[in-house]
């Protein structure tokens, strides 16, 4: 995937993001059911309710782009997961990585800093969640990851400074 996109490209990611909402929501439930304590289920529970607040910032974004709705989908999941709890915590993990990636794409594209503003809010909350996924499980198996988003964070806070994009203004 390119790293520099078009409006129209970065719309259709969004068109994908939004596509892919009620399947996140049934992983995010799932993950939630075979969460083993209480502190994990409450960050758990944050992360989706705030995946359920990331969607709907996108269904804005782009009714107000495009003046269309995205419709709301349905997904009804073949069957359950066989995965154990921490391999459907490195799922959520790797997703939320790919998610920046997608996220810093669409940024680029975006016409006003108030898109640009909403899809860095966005950012900002999947950057926390990873470091909470780190902080509960003090993995080390995903150092080299890790790397790899902090060096994709510094090129969005990059491309924040050199940007002819007005950012709060």
């Amino acid at each position: 995937m390119e790293e520099i996109i078009t409006l129209n490209q970065a719309l259709e990611l969004i068109r994908k993001i939004v596509e892919r909402e009620k399947e996140d929501e049934v992983f995010y439930d799932e993950l939630l059911r075979s969460c083993e304590n209480i502190r994990a289920s409450s960050i758990i529970a944050n992360i989706s309710r705030e995946q359920r607040k990331h969607c709907q910032i996108l269904r804005d974004l782009y009714a107000r782009l495009t003046g269309t709705l995205l419709p709301y989908t349905s997904f009804i999941p073949s069957e359950p997961t066989k995965m154990c709890y921490s391999e459907q915590l490195e799922k959520a993990l790797f997703q939320d990585l790919e998610q920046i990636r997608k996220y810093r794409k669409i940024m680029g594209a975006m016409p006003d800093g108030e898109s640009y503003i909403l899809l860095m809010s966005i950012m900002t909350d999947i950057i926390r969640n990873v470091g909470r996924y780190m902080d509960k499980n003090k993995c080390r198996w995903f150092n080299k990851t890790i790397e790899n988003m902090y060096h994709d964070c510094k090129m969005v806070m990059g491309y924040c400074r050199n940007s002819s994009v007005l950012i709060g203004g």
